[in-house]
């Protein structure tokens, strides 16, 4: 039914109505959740992960009369302080006395807007602090001399790193179908990037787009193709790590630069390699819609009512050998 034309009549729970209205926006093309381990709530403010840790191969057992010797694991609890984070909007008069079921509805879907993009840097930014190994493209002295995009060669180095860590793929292989001119596609690992990083691996000519897949159904949200061992996802959420002036001197002029002349420098972008269960999540219960009329909201003269969110939740690095992050400049 469109926006328009939804009334009260048509809402028997209210609140029930709007909570579904937020939860849609704020679960809408998450990047990074649909890759996350999902953790289990121990209380109010803690939420926990288990793992076995894999085991080193030692020398054959073969077996006699007797059982052997069991293998000597070792598992590991991780646990993570789930925080509580929430916005508001406030809901004019004039616009509630238009149409106040659609105002609503707009204003708590933009919340939700801010909520799925709190979630998604809370996400981000526990895999940035907790990273372990940063590759910088072309270079091997550090951001401030980057003044290459990403090449085929960065991407084969940090796929040897994941794989020697025992990072496993996060995808299966794509099978093979009845299509023409299309490609089966190896397990993978993850490569989020953003859009100006995605646009030079296009450029690749070892990179395969989706729609030239074998089975174009398995494509994973926001994602645009694979290249070397990885499936490329793009994300918005990746710009704002971008360091302006961060790298080299660019003389010929083929990446983006802040500054001019000589004393200009490549601009440095950052994407990054997940492997499985690289990272976790809690989970997403706790999301609340409050939504306050005039009377609880609005002041002396009953101004504005409100509509916001509430939402507890943390996100922790489970090993940090199985991802990695990637600085590079990008073409211009």
């Amino acid at each position: 039914m469109p926006d328009s034309i939804v009334t009260k009549a048509d809402m028997k729970n209210a609140n029930e109505f709007f909570q579904k209205a937020l939860l849609k926006r704020v679960k809408y093309d998450s990047v990074f959740e649909q890759f996350a381990l999902k953790g289990n709530v121990v209380g109010m403010e803690y939420v926990s992960w288990f793992r076995v840790n894999r085991v080193a191969p030692g020398s054959p057992a073969q077996l006699g009369d007797e059982n052997p010797s069991p293998l000597t694991t070792t598992t590991e609890k991780i646990t993570g302080q789930v925080g509580g984070y929430g916005a508001y909007a406030k809901i004019g008069r004039k616009a509630k006395a238009i149409d106040p079921v659609k105002a609503t509805l707009e204003y708590t879907e933009v919340v939700g807007d801010h909520g799925r993009e709190t979630r998604e840097m809370i996400m981000r930014d526990a895999l940035i602090s907790g990273a372990n190994t940063t590759f910088n493209s072309n270079s091997a002295a550090g951001r401030v001399n980057i003044v290459k995009a990403i090449t085929d060669v960065d991407l084969r180095k940090m796929f040897r790193t994941m794989e020697k860590a025992g990072a496993q793929k996060v995808t299966e292989i794509v099978q093979g179908e009845n299509r023409e001119n299309t490609y089966p596609i190896e397990a993978c690992y993850i490569l989020v990037v953003d859009h100006d990083q995605a646009f030079d691996l296009r450029g690749n000519a070892k990179f395969t787009k989706c729609a030239d897949y074998s089975n174009p159904s398995v494509m994973f949200k926001n994602e645009i193709g694979s290249i070397v061992g990885f499936r490329v996802i793009v994300s918005s959420f990746m710009e704002d790590l971008t360091y302006l002036g961060g790298g080299a001197y660019d003389s010929a002029g083929t990446v983006q630069q802040t500054g001019s002349g000589s004393a200009a420098r490549a601009d440095v972008h950052t994407a990054m390699a997940l492997g499985k269960e690289a990272f976790g999540i809690a989970d997403l219960e706790t999301l609340e819609s409050i939504i306050k009329n005039e009377k609880e909201a609005g002041g002396p003269l009953n101004m504005f009512s409100t509509t916001g969110y509430i939402l507890a939740m943390t996100a922790k690095a489970l090993n940090k050998y199985w991802y990695v992050v990637l600085e590079s400049a990008v073409g211009v």
